[in-house]
């Protein structure tokens, strides 16, 4: 849908490098083959995300408690890792809004500095809707436990958290008197687990552009995963559901690898 919305898939780096270097291309030669073509029949597109939406009527509910949190720093609005028309924010903003449409009880938050911040999204809003409700709010740094903290204060009884972050290099970004004071995400989590005696509670972390994660501390409750496509949903449906248990799991190239 968004390759239909933008014009095509970009020119791979490669192939663009190629055409520089083989071919000597002139700056305009360029400068046309770049261009996307502009998407002509707004009632396709419309038709699509119709098609997008129904889609999730054919996924079958959990019944579980989620509590999606997602990164809103600038970066989030470069393109996501296994795809070159789709950016963090979009890929982030399409899983959720399925889950929306799936589960009855989730909750979802942004990254807010050091804390998080409760925002309502409509189930039945267009995908670019809700794409711009969650750019309406931005932030200069994250932190990742704050999620399971926030729960904790509130005594909210969650059973999956979903994260979504840019980059596994967040900590560079946050000022030194707050990051002397983080907690890791796998000890935030072992901490909600034990203080409500959720012992099956679940961090599933999403790395919108790197494949390198290390938040998994090899607990059997903690994903990282690496990217988002096609397969992910599938995969992470199933460690959601109890199917598959991981010391670590990362996705990469289009595979779940699980030791």
């Amino acid at each position: 849908m968004k390759n239909f919305e933008k014009g095509g898939k970009p020119l791979d780096p490669k192939l663009l490098d190629h055409l520089v270097t083989e071919k000597k291309l002139t700056e305009e030669e360029l400068k046309r083959i770049k261009a996307p073509n502009e998407a002509r029949s707004p009632i396709i597109i419309n038709n699509l995300q119709k098609c997008m939406s129904l889609s999730c009527n054919n996924i079958q509910s959990s019944g579980k408690r989620y509590m999606v949190t997602i990164d809103v720093t600038d970066k989030m609005d470069n393109r996501c890792l296994h795809s070159k028309n789709i950016t963090g924010l979009e890929a982030a903003t399409a899983f959720t809004m399925a889950l929306l449409k799936v589960e009855k009880d989730v909750t979802i938050a942004v990254f807010k500095q050091k804390e998080v911040s409760i925002i309502q999204l409509d189930k039945k809003g267009q995908f670019n809707e809700l794409v711009q409700k969650l750019k309406e709010n931005k932030s200069d740094y994250l932190v990742p436990a704050s999620s399971i903290e926030w729960a904790m204060a509130q005594k909210k009884h969650i059973d999956i958290f979903f994260n979504f972050i840019h980059h596994n290099e967040y900590i560079a970004s946050v000022p030194k008197e707050v990051r002397e004071k983080l907690t890791k995400p796998p000890e935030a989590l072992q901490k909600y687990k034990k203080k409500f005696n959720l012992q099956n509670a679940k961090l599933v972390t999403f790395c919108m552009s790197s494949p390198h994660l290390n938040f998994s501390d090899g607990s059997p409750n903690i994903l990282d995963v690496a990217g988002l496509d096609f397969g992910v949903p599938k995969a992470v449906e199933a460690f959601c559901r109890g199917n598959v248990y991981a010391k670590q799991a990362t996705w990469n190239q289009s595979k779940v690898l699980v030791n």
